[in-house]
């Protein structure tokens, strides 16, 4: 399961807060983001997150697009996966 995200110019971003707070058990696991300046070649993104909404990037990436790929959920557990609100740390490049 992925989202995606495209915006309609470069932008500079540096992090993002997937916001599921109505329903906090149902935080993305083992998440990895990844970003593309052209759609095609994607880069995975080096992220620090202190909690399970915000996702600080290690360094600040150029990008037109930004992909959000749930990864395999480690306990063998079934969880759902709920983003009420979607908010990008960016700037215009």
């Amino acid at each position: 399961e992925y989202l995606s995200v495209s915006f309609d110019s470069l932008y500079e971003v540096s992090s993002v807060l997937l916001d599921c707070s109505s329903k906090p058990w149902d935080y993305p696991r083992n998440l990895e983001i990844q970003f593309s300046k052209d759609g095609i070649e994607w880069i995975s993104v080096d992220t620090v997150s202190h909690d399970t909404m915000l996702y600080e990037f290690s360094s600040p990436v150029y990008c037109k697009y930004l992909r959000f790929i749930l990864g395999e959920n480690k306990n063998n557990t079934t969880f759902d996966w709920t983003v009420e609100q979607l908010e990008i740390n960016h700037t215009l490049r």
